[in-house]
């Protein structure tokens, strides 16, 4: 645990550098320095909605190379892009693109498909896909490489070092109809002996011996997938001696996973950095909850499913990195908690890479709404996000330490859901034995994790190879790296041959097998009654409370845990190095804190490291003679990193002295300073074109823009902005995008141009100084500008590197020495919601706590709380400052301008020990919050949810009403389920702050 405090750059992970503007040598330099400084070890150089460039071309090429210069100067890995996603590759000859299966009920079929076979008046039918690969087959990928690989050949120099890794997002097929490609029933007859296109129609309808054809279709397709794209790719990464790394589609469910790739986990052995992608995010916290859109439990199968399969499999092919991009599509209002939390999540279960969804290079146009949150430099909170890297970082470091530990090997039900598996008249929706299949299967791994049973996921097609065989000796059953004593087989009916023969050799040598429900009947697809007589043995259980039970009979664990509230709530990961241990517990309550019991076999001393602030110390334990109690507290939603190594001292226990302290209560009275300019959102104004008489309407800006790009409006456009001020306010200026594009006017006097540099947190954002003609009562911003609707992409998975020229209509942000004031309105949603008509007046200088209702409705950056008290105790040896409300991203405590420390997440204490004195304090709290006052999304009226959802289509989704139609902001004066005019904002402020003084 060399180093722990500041973690070599491996343990670092790799970033998504989001490419979504026109590139300056200039910016990404600085970006790329500013990075570096803030703990970026690496980054995805990905390009993205809103680039100008003409990727790949000459110009972007040349960009490309500035980026890697600049991260070879601050010992930054690169990861590369592949060329194009295999669901989206331009100029795809046809011979190379993959078919899909469709299905007319009318009997008749376009003139674009080909016949395939009918049955009962339905005819069966292929089409191109025209952009997508034909991952299936050889020659496909061998010209995919040729085309999406070897362009970066002008970079091979820095093949292995600057550039680490290529990557790959998504490698899918489409997910709206079933794969085919021409040749495929020939390789299909070889294989199994009969002609599958006289019977497609069973991939739909349960007919006959459905199952076994089903079976056969999805099997043969994921080897094809796995010796063709998987197989060439890792090759070429070979040849070119750079690493493969990427993440696979829709790995979430049984069913979504066989309809984009057949299935996902023996692809994971083929990466250097397997992978994985969680899109949105929820937190429960007593503070400033992020809520779940649709109300129902935050850990659905994506935060399970997902990463379990790829650890497990990660783990057998011996991968020392698995790969998580986390963050994205939640919220722009994620702050430090949340930001370590979700990894916390991800680290309890293996996943030791972190990727940040991602740092956008830019926060012009509707890239601002594209995958939120956004982390690059314009952020408030930036100076401190050292604070995430650096915890991250630490915890990677410990959970990878050693080798994973799991004693029990849970077979994987893929090959079960292929049976039930049916394709239906456009996307196939799944059947009611897929629904619960799949409901059973993430039950089941919840109830394992939650009574810390040690497992991992077996994919039958890897076990079936030379990763899978059974150590006789030592009664293991291996696959790949991993053994392990004990296999469940969980809801099966079918498995391969190869798979029954090791599972039975297992049994023999003396290997535990348990059933959970009935056992499988099936062996490739047919009833057979060889696998009754290889798994004789097996026991049979028929509830997961039964399971558990025996599992924890038959296999114990090494540990147990004890927790004075719910121990189930404390995920545990460990790892072995020699006599060695380390044990990660993770408590994924946000709710409340844990004081827990952990018990190790053996004789042990423990240290605790501290991945907040990188500080490491022994504590007590206690030996019985056969087991280690370490007692520890974990704060909600955090973790407790313990090491364990072997103890020469005999039987013992923990001594605990009583800690007498006292508390000295704060007034929640604070005089408060902005450290950025106070800001109105302008938002909601009318316009007029050249073809209007008059000014229209009192819409959104994103509403206009709308409009106008749907009636392809091409020239002037003028927007009236409209503000009440109870007072005349000096030196006002006006932060908005294309500012040397626009003529600005307020109250008839216009305003100088833009002077080029100003700009407010993002360059995108320049700021035009304003003219002292603000007065009492209504103000009136005009401005204009030349307008012409944004090109179209091809597609919206091509917009992510198509160039699309034309304006983009934003808010702008009139910033100044002010207070903001509007009429409260009740909500239930955990957010301040405020009437849109929002009023200028004088700024309170001192204020209770919460801030965004005394004056700050959009404020975005840091306040300073400032407070004198009295400390009159004497001869305490520690004093610690708590705030027990806290809202906000991060706060910097000073005590008689002394620093002591950052504060982000519960407990939210800090140590001022060496800074408090008896007397008079100064006590000062830098509160930072982050861009989401501003940057949105707010007219939602279930307040902040983690989950902000357009896709590459429509990144505007959560900003706007157009669920409601195409003249939504015509009817929005009343709430609907997608909109209200009224603003939800989240609560920024401290109050309830004590100062514990302890013996």
């Amino acid at each position: 645990m060399e180093n722990f405090s500041n973690p070599e750059n491996k343990y670092r992970g790799t970033d998504f550098f989001m490419l979504n503007d026109a590139l300056t040598e200039e910016d990404l330099r600085f970006q790329i320095a500013e990075m570096s400084k803030r703990g970026v070890a690496s980054f995805i150089a990905r390009t993205y909605i809103g680039l100008k460039s003409d990727y790949p071309g000459k110009d972007f090429m040349s960009k490309m190379r500035i980026m890697i210069d600049e991260a070879k100067k601050h010992s930054i890995t690169v990861f590369i892009q592949a060329g194009y996603m295999p669901e989206a590759v331009l100029d795809l000859p046809q011979k190379f693109s993959l078919d899909y299966l469709c299905v007319h009920y009318d009997g008749v079929i376009p003139s674009d498909e080909s016949f395939l076979c009918e049955y009962e008046n339905t005819v069966y039918s292929c089409k191109s896909s025209v952009t997508c690969l034909n991952l299936f087959d050889a020659d496909s990928v061998a010209f995919y490489i040729r085309q999406s690989y070897d362009l970066w050949q002008p970079f091979k120099s820095d093949f292995g070092k600057t550039i680490s890794s290529i990557w790959v997002d998504e490698p899918s097929y489409h997910s709206e109809h079933l794969p085919w490609f021409c040749g495929f029933d020939k390789i299909f007859s070889d294989k199994y002996g009969y002609d599958i296109k006289s019977q497609i129609y069973k991939l739909y309808r349960d007919i006959d011996d459905f199952k076994k054809v089903r079976y056969d279709y999805w099997t043969l397709l994921n080897k094809l997938l796995e010796n063709c794209y998987f197989s060439m790719i890792r090759q070429w990464c070979n040849d070119n001696g750079i690493m493969f790394s990427g993440h696979l589609m829709m790995e979430d469910t049984l069913f979504s996973q066989i309809k984009r790739a057949c299935t996902v986990m023996p692809y994971y052995k083929y990466f250097d950095i397997p992978g994985l992608d969680i899109l949105r995010g929820y937190m429960n916290w007593n503070n400033d909850p992020i809520i779940d859109l649709a109300g129902t439990d935050f850990f659905d199968e994506h935060m399970y499913t997902t990463p379990l399969q790829t650890v497990s499999a990660a783990h057998q092919a011996g991968k020392e990195q698995i790969l998580c991009e986390m963050y994205g599509v939640t919220t722009n209002g994620m702050g430090f908690r949340d930001f370590e939390y979700y990894f916390d999540h991800f680290a309890s279960l293996g996943v030791n890479y972190r990727s940040v969804h991602g740092i956008f290079y830019s926060l012009k146009g509707r890239s601002k709404r594209q995958y939120p949150p956004h982390v690059n430099y314009y952020q408030p909170y930036w100076d401190n996000y050292n604070d995430v890297t650096d915890y991250c970082a630490r915890t990677s470091k410990f959970i990878s330490q050693g080798k994973p530990y799991a004693n029990v090997l849970v077979i994987h039900p893929l090959e079960t859901a292929y049976m039930y598996f049916r394709g239906d008249d456009g996307e196939p929706v799944p059947s009611e034995e897929m629904k619960l299949l799949d409901k059973r299967f993430c039950y089941l791994l919840r109830t394992l994790l939650h009574n810390h049973i040690s497992f991992e996921l077996g994919d039958i097609n890897t076990i079936a190879t030379d990763y899978g065989s059974v150590d006789i000796d030592n009664k293991r059953f291996v696959v790949g790296c991993m053994s392990y004593d004990t296999i469940v087989l969980p809801y099966l009916e079918v498995l391969n041959k190869e798979t029954i023969d090791k599972i039975s050799q297992f049994m023999a040598c003396g290997g535990r097998v348990v059933a959970l429900g009935d056992m499988p009947t099936m062996v490739d697809g047919k009833v057979d009654k060889l696998i009754t007589d290889k798994l004789k043995d097996t026991v049979q259980v028929n509830s997961l409370s039964q399971l558990c039970r025996y599992l924890s009979c038959a296999t114990p664990e090494e540990y147990r845990l004890e927790s004075d509230t719910e121990s189930g709530n404390v995920r545990v990961y460990h790892t072995q190095d020699g006599k060695n241990r380390y044990y990660m517990l993770f408590n994924s309550s946000c709710k409340i804190s844990q004081n827990v019991r952990l018990y190790v076999k053996g004789n042990f001393d423990a240290e605790i490291l501290d991945a907040q602030n990188g500080d490491s110390h022994k504590t007590q334990t206690s030996f019985n003679g056969v087991e280690t109690e370490i007692k520890t507290t974990i704060p909600q939603g955090g973790n407790s990193l313990i090491f364990l190594k072997p103890s020469e001292n005999g039987k013992r226990h923990i001594e605990t002295k009583p800690i007498i302290s006292s508390v000295v209560e704060v007034d929640n009275s604070f005089e408060v300073k902005r450290r950025h300019p106070n800001v109105l959102l302008l938002e909601f104004c009318s316009f007029k074109t050249e073809k209007m008489q008059e000014f229209e309407g009192d819409y959104t800006i994103l509403a206009i823009n709308r409009f106008l790009t749907d009636e392809n409006y091409i020239g002037n456009i003028s927007l009236r902005y409209r503000f009440v001020s109870e007072k005349p306010i000096k030196n006002l200026s006006l932060a908005i995008e294309d500012a040397a594009e626009w003529e600005v006017v307020l109250n008839g006097v216009r305003a100088e141009k833009y002077d080029g540099t100003s700009y407010y947190f993002a360059k995108a954002f320049g700021v035009i100084c304003l003219p002292d003609a603000c007065k009492t009562g209504e103000n009136i911003i005009e401005i204009k500008r030349h307008f012409s609707p944004l090109s179209k992409a091809r597609s919206s998975i091509t917009s992510l590197f198509e160039t699309q020229l034309g304006v983009e209509l934003e808010s702008a942000y009139l910033l100044g020495d002010f207070g903001t004031y509007a009429v409260s309105e009740p909500t239930m949603n955990g957010s301040l919601r405020y009437d849109k008509d929002v009023v200028l007046s004088t700024e309170n200088k001192v204020v209770t706590g919460e801030l965004t209702s005394n004056g700050y409705i959009f404020y975005a950056g840091t306040m300073s709380f400032t407070k004198n008290i009295n400390i009159s105790s004497h001869g305490y040896k520690r004093a610690d400052l708590r705030i027990c409300d806290f809202h906000g991203c991060v706060a910097q405590v000073f005590v008689n301008e002394i620093y002591c420390g950052n504060v982000s997440k519960p407990p939210y204490i800090t140590d001022i020990t060496k800074a408090l004195s008896v007397g008079n304090n100064v006590i000062r709290i830098e509160l930072t919050n982050t861009l989401r006052p501003i940057l949105g999304p707010y007219h939602r009226p279930r307040g902040e949810i983690g989950e902000c959802w357009g896709g590459y289509g429509d990144p505007d989704l959560s900003w706007t009403g157009s669920a409601l139609g195409k003249d939504w902001y015509k009817k929005c004066d009343v709430d609907s389920s997608v909109w209200t005019n009224s603003y939800n904002q989240v609560r920024f402020g401290i109050s309830d702050i004590k100062i514990i003084l302890s013996d």
